[in-house]
């Protein structure tokens, strides 16, 4: 029996486990690191146990694991105390602004349709998101491109080439 839906690392390496501030994405939430790196190892083991082998072109079940908790489903969290430009870099990341003031994310035209980042309001000081030049952002009517209130989050997604979409926790007009 093969086992071929859990994805391989490119370079077939193991991977690693993962730390208690990572998290790991199942199909509808995200898995707390020391969960995933339980279960992981049970997969491993059980299927090692049962003589279930993956498929050579799909590299090993640790592998095909490693790969889930370090490929694109996991979201980076990093840190953002003052203004900020989003990049294509950013994308699937949760940006968690912290700083006291307005935090304005600028968005520029010209980003890759498709890039999403999803800016958390953490500190006292609003999430807010201006259009840089060429730059159109959509966004309900009755709302600003800004976080409602403190941890507050919205996400902004590039459509195309000049239009980007604002939703969440936005604040009414």
């Amino acid at each position: 029996m093969a086992i071929t839906n859990i994805p391989s690392n490119a370079d077939g390496s193991a991977g690693r486990d993962k730390s208690d501030l990572e998290q790991v994405p199942d199909l509808d939430h995200y898995v707390p690191a020391q969960e995933w790196n339980t279960v992981k190892r049970a997969a491993v083991e059980a299927a090692s146990t049962i003589g279930l082998t993956a498929s050579p072109a799909a590299g090993t079940i640790e592998a095909r694991l490693s790969a889930v908790e370090g490929g694109a489903g996991v979201r980076a969290v990093v840190e953002a105390l003052s203004d900020t430009t989003m990049a294509d870099a950013d994308s699937g990341k949760v940006i968690r602004c912290s700083g006291g003031g307005v935090v304005t994310i600028t968005v520029n035209a010209g980003l890759t349709p498709g890039t999403t980042v999803e800016y958390v309001q953490e500190g006292a000081g609003q999430v807010q998101v201006a259009a840089g030049a060429g730059m159109t952002l959509r966004h309900p009517a009755t709302f600003h491109p800004y976080t409602a209130e403190q941890f507050a989050s919205l996400t902004v997604t590039i459509l195309d080439a000049a239009e980007a979409l604002v939703r969440g926790d936005l604040e009414a007009v």
